[in-house]
């Protein structure tokens, strides 16, 4: 009973902690910001879930803000919150299992963040002024050729022109280290451009496949380099250049799940009613690791309004795939069922041309291929068919085999137990196996099993 008791008292004191944490910041702004010039800024970004707050009631406007930090604010700013779970992480010093590792991924998809090197991100770098003023132009659609100058003059004058550092003094070169509080600033002062004030009339979209110009709503999921979006929208005349940030996802057919998810900034010239956006979209989510799916949607949004929503497919022409592959060397194993499992394919135990059908119960096969340093991802289905004496269907099925980058060789292995097929050992005569793609076969084994 005093267990139970104990163990109610610090539940309930677990409770009232994360019940204050929350209150800390409803409708009123935390206690080291109130009254300062940062005080409008963290509420709007709290509020929006950009930023967060500390448990005690704090935000601690001067602790400097890492680079890893930035991308989750600026996830977070656009709405890629979601596409921080999916992105492909590209930088060998961001782990697998670091926190910020799909906010950097999407960040950098969307080109506002650049690493430090093409390897490297710093994720507990500090950032600094001038990356922080880049970063916030990017992210308004302003690229290379929007700014001038050199770096790092060049953002930081046109962050001045757009207003992002009207609260904000830094030294001429914006080499020192932000602060979370000057931060705030910079991006409050861009919530307004990004949201969808802006009223679009009419929008369409062509697809095309990389940079070719003839349009398509189907793609081959392996010699596509990434699905082209133009997208042309109409709108009210506009009298100065405006910002607008739009969200471009692809999904699965049944729109249950976000596969891709990339933020596009542009900018509304002025004196137009009418502008086109190209948007080039990654196929690299959808070939490495949704392979057995054809049919996807790409939805365009801006704001909470839907622009596009169009349906996709992905197919394989795999007769192009049939020219690598040549088989090196092909190897029999036999087993009983209950060893099956144990047995190391490699090592050569019961490699043989003959099967007893009293001793094995299980047939295996390992199939080696050999081919040309391969340039890019393969996953490819393997049709095996397994028969006896050449014509008696036994077994069939697809088993997906991922040739990756790099590689010259890769082993399929399969197998048989004919007592599940068919009751019985392996009755006497002469088996056959077949390895294609498609419905072409690349590679036939046989072996023959006595009493």
């Amino acid at each position: 009973m005093r267990r139970l008791r104990l163990f109610l008292l610090v539940l309930s004191l677990i409770i009232l902690s994360a019940f204050s944490v929350l209150q800390a910041y409803a409708g009123s702004a935390p206690k080291d910001v109130s009254g300062t010039k940062f005080q409008q800024a963290v509420e709007q970004l709290l509020d929006k879930g950009v930023v967060s707050g500390y448990a005690d009631g704090t935000y601690r406007p001067y602790n400097e803000v890492t680079r890893a930090e930035m991308t989750a604010f600026l996830s977070r700013l656009v709405g890629l919150d979601a596409a921080s779970r999916i992105g492909n992480n590209v930088f060998s010093d961001v782990s697998d299992s670091h926190w910020a590792k799909g906010y950097i991924a999407a960040i950098y998809d969307a080109g506002i963040v650049k690493g430090k090197t093409e390897n490297n991100f710093d994720p507990e770098g500090k950032v600094t002024y001038a990356e922080a003023c880049a970063m916030v132009v990017r992210t308004l659609g302003y690229g290379e050729d929007s700014v001038i100058g050199s770096w790092p003059q060049n953002y930081i004058s046109k962050a001045t022109e757009l207003s992002i550092l009207d609260s904000v003094a830094i030294t001429d070169d914006g080499s020192h280290r932000a602060n979370r509080g000057d931060v705030a600033l910079m991006l409050a002062s861009i919530m307004e451009a990004i949201s969808d004030d802006t009223n679009i009339d009419f929008a369409q979209c062509r697809l095309y496949s990389g940079n070719s110009n003839v349009q398509t709503t189907t793609f081959d999921r392996y010699t596509n380099e990434y699905i082209r979006a133009e997208l042309s929208l109409k709108y009210e005349m506009i009298t100065e250049d405006t910002p607008i940030v739009l969200q471009c996802e692809i999904r699965n057919a049944n729109q249950y799940y976000i596969i891709y998810q990339k933020s596009c900034s542009t900018v509304l010239r002025k004196d137009t009613s009418a502008s086109t956006i190209s948007i080039a979209l990654s196929t690299d989510d959808l070939m490495r690791w949704n392979y057995d799916i054809d049919d996807y949607r790409i939805i365009i949004k801006y704001g909470q309004k839907g622009l596009i929503n169009k349906e996709i497919s992905l197919y394989v022409d795999y007769s192009d795939m049939m020219g690598f592959l040549e088989t090196t060397t092909t190897k029999m194993f036999g087993a009983m069922w209950d060893t099956a499992e144990n047995n190391d394919w490699s090592n050569g135990e019961y490699y043989e041309t003959l099967y007893s059908n009293t001793i094995n119960e299980m047939v295996r096969s390992k199939l080696t291929l050999s081919y040309e340093e391969l340039i890019a991802d393969y996953y490819i289905p393997i049709h095996i068919i397994w028969y006896h004496k050449g014509a008696e269907f036994l077994d069939c099925g697809d088993v997906w085999q991922y040739f990756e980058e790099g590689s010259t060789e890769h082993s399929i292995f399969s197998g048989i137990y004919y007592m599940q097929k068919r009751g019985t050992n392996f009755p006497a005569g002469v088996y056959t196996i077949t390895y294609g793609i498609g419905d072409q076969v690349f590679n036939t084994q046989k072996f023959k099993v006595i009493e």
